[in-house]
């Protein structure tokens, strides 16, 4: 379920499936007005879209330069990121497993899973929608990451 967030500023920016698409992404999210009151979400919200990000470029198998779509949205309590590609999709908790046992692959999905409030993805034959979100809160976080949400749409 997604909770309603009051007041939002909403954008979506269509990047270029090219290595330069991750600065686009983070510059993207540094537009947010709101994340600018927040410099320590800010941060974590430009880091783990930079993540997203280079996860479409590697696994979700564009042709090099197809644009896909980076979702954003912040209100005074929280800011949502989300990539859509036309890839096959993941399975996150077997990638979170691997991860947890190799420690050297699949870093960007631990960084997600261990920094986001909440994240989630949502795979279908022609596609894959993978969001996070963070709650403007500053300061140290209680938590030691979430099992993934399948979003449904």
């Amino acid at each position: 379920m997604i909770l309603p967030v009051p007041e939002e500023q909403r954008s979506t920016v269509f990047l270029d499936g090219l290595p330069e698409a991750s600065s686009e992404a983070r510059k993207a999210v540094g537009r947010l007005g709101r994340l600018g009151a927040w410099p320590d979400m800010l941060f974590a919200a430009q880091l783990l879209t930079a993540e997203l990000v280079v996860n479409v470029l590697r696994h979700a198998g564009l042709p090099a330069g197809q644009r896909f779509p980076l979702i954003l949205a912040c209100s005074a309590v929280r800011a949502r990121v989300e990539v859509v590609d036309g890839g096959p999709g993941f399975d996150a908790p077997a990638v979170l497993r691997a991860h947890g046992e190799s420690g050297s692959s699949h870093r960007g999905i631990a960084l997600v899973n261990s920094l986001a409030d909440r994240w989630g993805y949502l795979c279908e034959p022609g596609g894959c929608h993978v969001w996070f979100e963070i709650d403007l809160v500053s300061g140290p976080r209680p938590w030691r990451g979430r099992e993934p949400v399948q979003r449904r749409v």
